[in-house]
């Protein structure tokens, strides 16, 4: 599904990216992920705000719970109705592609590892970032290495074209409720 950005989203994404690196930069932690990309936190917050739409538009209930310290966190939360074992609610991180030509959703491994979601939602942002479209998700389990883009940073990820269908996420993450 094709959701259209705007301004405002644009804006919004713009000071989550500038309260990123006031707090990055006072910290005397290091990056650990070990990956840098010149306004990676706008291009992330602004596919958060497209999968927002996307599950406004879809009538889902959901948590937004960005951080602004320049670490990945899980970003949403969805809950079924009534009550399940584990509290009723599925993480879900998502992951932007900054280009119209970019094929992988990726995660950097120590993401993973520190910051483990059950579903990861892939984004990928287009026509000079005026629409972003929801591609699909994945589970963690569906995570392969990613060994062939010369990354410097041990990866993983799944194809856009490999991921399942947007359709069946809400069913699956009711799976994952118990």
């Amino acid at each position: 599904m094709v959701i259209e950005i705007t301004d405002e989203m644009r804006a919004m994404a713009q000071w989550a990216q500038a309260q990123c690196d006031k707090r990055y930069a006072n910290s005397k932690r290091g990056n650990y992920t070990q990956l840098s990309a010149e306004g990676r936190w706008y291009i992330g917050f602004l596919g958060e705000l497209v999968f927002m739409k996307y599950l406004q538009q879809l009538y889902v209930q959901y948590r937004y719970e960005p951080e602004f310290t320049g670490r990945d966190i899980t970003d949403f939360y969805v809950w079924a109705i009534g009550y399940t074992e584990n509290g009723g609610k599925v993480g879900i991180d998502v992951k932007t592609a900054s280009a119209g030509s970019h094929k992988y959703l990726m995660i950097p491994d120590a993401q993973i590892a520190s910051h483990p979601s059950e579903v990861y939602v892939g984004v990928r942002l287009r026509m000079m970032e005026t629409e972003g479209e929801v591609m699909g998700y994945c589970l963690k389990k569906d995570l392969k290495p990613i060994t062939d883009l010369g990354l410097k940073v041990p990866t993983s990820g799944v194809l856009f074209d490999n991921l399942r269908p947007m359709n069946k996420m809400i069913d699956q993450c009711k799976k994952l409720m118990g």
